[in-house]
């Protein structure tokens, strides 16, 4: 214990002291909220109702407000289309686009919803059980092949919060929607925006996502508004004013804000390209897909920027300068000798809940789910570090060697190959996480030794690291791939580290 430590422990708790003094002086925001009248837990979600009759929420984000305009905005695709007859719904609000979409009286409405239980509430609620519609207990990427064409497709995720909601807006959403439409047909989705200033963060986001849909839609249209209306199609749709008016009329529709005397204002060719050159302003961004997903790099830019709690920011000084003295005091202990394997054990552990982690997101953004099945990936994780134990260590050297290269190895396929590793959806992740435990039981196995108990702290230590750094700053910037490469380089550095161990005695020994 040295006068430098104690004068380095002294200092950070004076300044975490300070921070938590600080903190309720800081502004925040906290919106006021109605107590919910209604709360119903579903198969993946949490729905609640609160404020005025027909405001819901859906996992704290609102789902649908009474009266909203941005549902009339519907009936612009539709009237561009000559007779929209088979129309799909999918995301959380279709039930309630659901009354614009019959107005047109199309033959067949169906609504796509994997989550029974949601599908179940939603459709007592806004009656939609009662109306011309068929509910189908899928998503879209989940109808068989065969499915009967659709005139129009609205996707009605308001926006892609996190990895579950990301997905209706990626490359391989796109993909699976086009072959869905019929010629002439549209896909519509709406993203945030605002009618006279679009923030660079909005801008990056729209940017990314149209860029995904250019890949299966030669023609990308956008209308703006309070939020942005996008029309995808393989060709671009007629938005004449007049024409939509006379589809208006023969329809006999009576909207209160999208008529026929707002189609000019609505869709002058002035505001759409505005809203054009506001998006094609920024460099242009990696399209959205499902393994390298907007969401979490949308999260992380938002938690950065503290918006809704500014003196936060005063907990992130107080993270990053512990993680800085953890970190120095950390790169004094590793060791990598055959008598003290701290430092192999360190980088393995942070391997194994980096490579952990990355897989608990793939799985989440190719199925859309993970709550239901968390407990079982964990416990399959866990069972099979207890197998892993079994193996035995008493010519551990070479095994560890071995392990550590199957580490890094599964890490590499992983992310280098991750669209055919993860192309049948969330089944080959139990695989994974089933090898990646046996790895982490198997080490433990062969690199305890005598020091069973230090070698198992090292072990917890990284893995520490490794869940952090992945789910905090690997995953948002680099994405699911990202995350998998930064576990390969924790093994890798364990891997660099033994082979130096088991190199060094012969060379000091020739010497």
């Amino acid at each position: 214990f040295s006068k430098k430590r104690a004068a380095a422990f002294i200092f950070c708790a004076a300044a975490l002291a300070g921070l938590s003094c600080a903190q309720p002086a800081a502004w925040r925001l906290r919106p006021p909220a109605a107590r919910p009248s209604l709360v119903v837990e579903t198969q993946g979600a949490r729905l609640f109702a609160a404020g005025p009759a027909g405001t819901f929420y859906e996992d704290g984000r609102l789902l649908a407000a009474p009266e909203d305009p941005a549902l009339e905005e519907a009936h612009i695709p539709l009237l561009a289309v000559k007779k929209p007859r088979r129309i799909l719904l999918t995301g959380g609000g279709a039930f309630f686009l659901l009354p614009e979409v019959l107005k047109h009286k199309p033959e067949t409405v169906e609504i796509a919803e994997p989550d029974r239980f949601k599908a179940a509430f939603l459709a007592g609620e806004t009656g939609a059980s009662e109306k011309k519609v068929k509910t189908l207990i899928t998503d879209l990427r989940g109808l068989p092949p065969g499915t009967q064409p659709y005139d129009v497709i609205f996707q009605t995720t308001p926006s892609p919060d996190n990895a579950a909601l990301n997905r209706e807006f990626t490359v391989e959403f796109f993909a699976a929607a086009a072959p869905l439409l019929r010629p002439g047909g549209l896909l519509v989705f709406q993203l945030p925006f605002a009618a006279n200033y679009l923030p660079p963060g909005k801008a990056y986001t729209i940017a990314s996502i149209l860029a995904a849909a250019r890949k299966a839609f030669p023609s990308v249209t956008l209308i703006p508004g309070d939020r942005l209306t996008v029309l995808a199609a393989a060709k671009a749709p007629d938005l004449d004013p007049a024409k939509l008016a006379a589809a208006y009329a023969r329809r006999r529709l009576k909207n209160k804000t999208v008529i026929p005397s707002a189609f000019p204002f609505l869709l002058h060719p002035y505001r759409m390209d505005w809203a054009k050159h506001e998006i094609d302003r920024l460099k242009p961004p990696p399209a959205n897909s499902d393994l390298a997903p907007l969401a979490y790099f949308h999260f992380w830019r938002s938690w950065l920027s503290m918006v809704v709690a500014p003196g936060s920011l005063l907990g992130l000084a107080a993270l990053v300068l512990c993680a800085l003295c953890a970190g120095l005091a950390i790169a004094g202990r590793l060791a990598f000798t055959p008598q003290k394997r701290t430092g192999e054990a360190f980088f393995m552990g942070f391997w194994g809940m980096a490579f952990e982690t990355a897989l608990l997101l793939a799985f989440q953004a190719r199925t859309g789910r993970l709550n239901p099945e968390l407990g079982g990936l964990f416990a399959v994780f866990m069972a099979a570090s207890a197998l892993g134990v079994l193996v035995p260590g008493k010519t551990g050297k070479a095994r560890l060697f071995i392990i550590e290269i199957l580490a890094a190895g599964l890490a590499l396929v992983c992310a280098f190959k991750a669209g055919a590793v993860f192309a049948a959806g969330g089944a080959p992740v139990w695989g994974l996480m089933a090898a990646g435990g046996f790895l982490t039981g198997a080490f433990f196995s062969c690199a305890a030794g005598s020091s069973g108990g230090e070698i198992y702290a090292w072990d917890l230590l990284g893995g520490a690291a490794g869940g952090f750094i992945t789910a905090a700053f690997a995953a948002p910037l680099l994405g699911i791939k990202g995350a998998l490469l930064c576990a390969a380089l924790a093994s890798l550095a364990a891997l660099a580290g033994g082979a130096f161990s088991r190199f060094r005695p012969r060379v000091e020994s020739h010497v």
